[in-house]
């Protein structure tokens, strides 16, 4: 009898263990979900980056196994493009990227997709990195592909916005750097 009470008693401090952690857990997503919402008065929104608010920092490796780091800018602006397989304008947008590096050499381009993309990073053009990482999208709350985000050298959002064609990314790039000089 004592065995089977020192057993049970055993068995019960686990299952208060095990329910302890499901709790810890849940309650860390939980926190996660909710804190993709802002609240504003009365109106409640969906978080999103303005221009003006401090880049989010990242560290991933690209195509070549090279670690990026957005904070390893060396007084470049830097031009975030996310992308996602499929998409007939994010395609469009890639082959537009020689043009922008031509055009502004000192921009460092980076061409970021939530996955492993085989197809896109073959179209990628030299000296543009391109990274697979949830994480980024997620901590730039993108959630409609193409996007663009353009970062300044301090590393701070000057454009977050959702892409519709080429055009509106080379005019994004325009007007800031024409604000630039």
């Amino acid at each position: 009898m004592e065995t089977f009470l020192l057993i049970s008693n055993i068995g019960l401090w686990i299952f208060v263990a095990v329910q302890l952690v499901v709790i810890f857990m849940l309650t860390k997503l939980i926190t996660q979900f909710l804190n993709r919402f802002r609240t504003d008065g009365s109106q409640v929104g969906k978080l999103t980056l303005k221009a003006g608010m401090k880049a989010p920092l990242f560290r991933e490796e690209d195509q070549h196994g090279t670690m990026v780091k957005l904070a390893e800018h060396q007084g470049e602006h830097s031009l975030l493009l996310f992308t996602k397989q499929g998409c007939s304008i994010c395609q469009e947008l890639i082959t537009h990227l020689p043009h922008v590096q031509q055009a502004h050499p000192n921009l460092r381009l980076l061409v970021i997709s939530g996955e492993s993309e085989e197809e896109a990073q073959k179209q990628v053009p030299a000296g543009v990195h391109h990274l697979r990482s949830r994480f980024v999208m997620s901590n730039y709350h993108i959630e409609k592909v193409p996007a663009a985000v353009l970062i300044n050298p301090e590393g701070q959002i000057l454009a977050n916005e959702t892409l519709s064609n080429a055009n509106q990314l080379l005019n994004i790039i325009k007007v800031h750097f024409r604000q630039a000089s």
